[in-house]
């Protein structure tokens, strides 16, 4: 005989803190909008991405068909979506459309976990949220490396011990 089951009480939604009349789309540190903040246009782009959580098959046909199926994306996975994007847009730069922090030596690249951070998602769930962008093809990952310290750039060669791979990522 197996362990007893421990019964959840869930009192709407789902267990990842999901409530479909009450979606989430807000970052755990929200972009600036105006002046200082992000650019109008991505500011309009957040605004209207929530239109997809109400009408995924006429905004974006290519994500709400990810998972293989004439069913409409699962109302938790659209909220995931959503967020994702909205914290990429963050991090956007129009001109080159990468997802990053502009530095004085460079792009610095997000990772999985710094976006979890900002979402407010688990890992897990950004995990699954980018894979169905990257199948949809609404981001484009790049191929980034970590430097070792002490380690010269650009390296004679990459190996594991000059850097490491980290996600990084581009709008599609």
């Amino acid at each position: 005989m197996g362990r007893p089951y421990p019964p959840r009480a869930n009192q709407g939604g789902n267990f990842c803190g999901h409530d479909p009349r009450n979606p989430r789309f807000t970052l755990t540190r929200p972009a600036k909008i105006g002046k200082g903040g992000i650019p109008p246009i991505l500011t309009e782009l957040v605004e209207r991405l929530q239109d997809y959580y109400h009408r995924p098959r006429q905004l974006i046909p290519s994500l709400d068909l990810v998972n293989g199926s004439n069913r409409q994306q699962r109302s938790e996975r659209r909220e995931a979506c959503v967020l994702l994007l909205n914290a990429l847009l963050k991090y956007t730069d129009l001109a080159s459309l990468r997802v990053g922090i502009p530095t004085q030596d460079g792009f610095l690249s997000l990772t999985v976990d710094y976006i979890a951070k900002q979402t407010g998602m688990t890992l897990k769930r950004v995990e699954r949220a980018l894979a169905d962008l990257k199948t949809s093809s609404l981001v484009t990952p790049a191929n980034a490396f970590l430097m070792a310290p002490g380690k010269a750039w650009p390296p004679s060669k990459l190996s594991p011990a000059t850097c490491s791979p980290s996600s990084a990522w581009t709008a599609g």
